[in-house]
């Protein structure tokens, strides 16, 4: 079993950063070409609230679906689906005109984040399947890296792709690696570890009912949820203040403002090489906890950064932070992803799964909109007190239930 579940380990590891990758540089790509034709900042934020809001609206479909059927026969499903609205987009994106392009372009990354929406759920729902207990960790601890590396190649890879190669090249770039990706899943057993057995569903509306019911009854899922919620909330604004108060207001350049934002992934990436050597011996809430406590200090540092008068120093401290930042985020992503992925009922976890990924996900731009405006009329340092205020008191809470949980 050790050295099957090995095999599938790397297969599903592989899938996903090829998969991960090949999306992250074609999406970059799309916003920079919108951007570029259109000149509108409105039309581009459009393109960027797509998937959130699709993955809102269609949750109790997609819990629903990979709850009831074959998990394997979803994610190969999903990853054809991603293969056909590719070649249709190659095929029509030099024939239409602008105005045409860019429906085009929304409509394609609609269908894309509705096929991700499916094979991610169903690939995440299968983790106690695919790979023997022990290694359900290392398992999430290595899509951790792939998901770090991904936020840090991605962006520069998709620059230097844009700049080089034509729309219709970066689009054959993405099918190769969904068909790559495919390939790659079709080789993992979904149920190596144990034969799921298929579940007699009523209503997508009541079988949405019974996942809501079954979070709210879970407290340590509940908790769970509530810290990933007011630590993506608080992250917005980080990253709408930041460039407000290093390049609009202390005047540091974007230079400096680029150099300190990419210290969060490389946070992100060093955090995620050692999650699969952690041992949380089912300490969810207070490990997480922890981590909010030293979230909440960052906070509270970056809330009086204005004091501080050297910019070089400045600097450190802001990069310092971010890094900081990303090692926390991803540290706190693993007992959140562990306890879900393993310790939900295996009849709930497409349900469960999406629905949480909905919530949290829909919270980045609601973030954005919000603290877009208070950093208009409110000084940043009561914008980040009270964030780091309500993070403090979430992870005392979750010290405080560990004892229970």
């Amino acid at each position: 079993m050790a050295k099957q579940s090995k095999k599938q380990l790397l297969l599903a590891v592989s899938s996903l950063g090829m998969g991960n990758l090949a999306s992250s540089i074609f999406s970059f790509c799309l916003s920079l070409y919108t951007l570029q034709k259109t000149g509108s900042s409105l039309v581009f934020s459009t393109i960027l609230l797509i998937n959130p809001v699709i993955k809102l609206l269609f949750t109790p479909l997609v819990g629903y679906t990979v709850d009831k059927y074959h998990h394997k026969k979803i994610a190969i499903g999903a990853q054809l689906v991603s293969i056909v609205l590719d070649v249709i987009f190659l095929s029509l994106i030099e024939l239409l005109s602008l105005n045409e392009q860019i429906l085009l372009i929304a409509l394609a990354v609609i269908g894309l984040s509705l096929a991700d929406c499916f094979q991610e759920t169903s690939y995440k729902a299968s983790t106690k399947s695919f790979v023997a207990e022990e290694y359900c960790q290392k398992l999430i601890g290595y899509e951790q890296v792939v998901t770090a590396g991904t936020a840090i190649l991605a962006p520069i890879l998709g620059g230097v792709v844009f700049s080089w190669l034509e729309l219709n090249w970066v689009t054959i770039i993405e099918l190769i690696g969904e068909v790559v990706s495919l390939l790659l899943i079709s080789m993992i057993d979904f149920y190596l570890v144990e034969q799921r057995q298929s579940s007699h569903l009523s209503s997508i509306k009541e079988s949405f009912k019974a996942g809501i019911n079954y979070i709210r009854q879970d407290k340590n899922l509940l908790d769970l949820l509530l810290f990933a919620v007011f630590a993506n909330f608080s992250l917005g604004s980080i990253e709408v203040g930041l460039p407000v108060i290093m390049v609009k207001q202390l005047k540091l350049g974007s230079e400096l403002y680029g150099m300190t934002t990419s210290c969060l992934a490389m946070g992100m990436l060093v955090a995620s090489l050692f999650l699969s050597k952690l041992n949380l011996n089912g300490a969810y809430l207070g490990f997480t906890g922890r981590n909010g406590v030293v979230l909440s200090i960052i906070f509270a540092i970056f809330a009086f950064i204005e004091l501080v008068e050297n910019i070089y120093l400045i600097t450190f401290i802001l990069g310092l932070g971010m890094f900081l930042i990303g090692g926390i985020l991803t540290m706190s992503n693993l007992p959140f992803a562990m306890y879900l992925r393993t310790q939900v009922a295996e009849d709930y976890q497409g349900r469960v799964g999406s629905t949480m990924s909905s919530l949290v996900s829909l919270l980045s731009p609601i973030s954005f909109a919000i603290f877009g405006l208070l950093f208009n009329t409110l000084a940043s340092l009561w914008i980040f007190s009270f964030c780091g205020i309500i993070l403090l008191i979430d992870s005392l809470f979750l010290l405080k239930n560990k004892h229970t949980s």
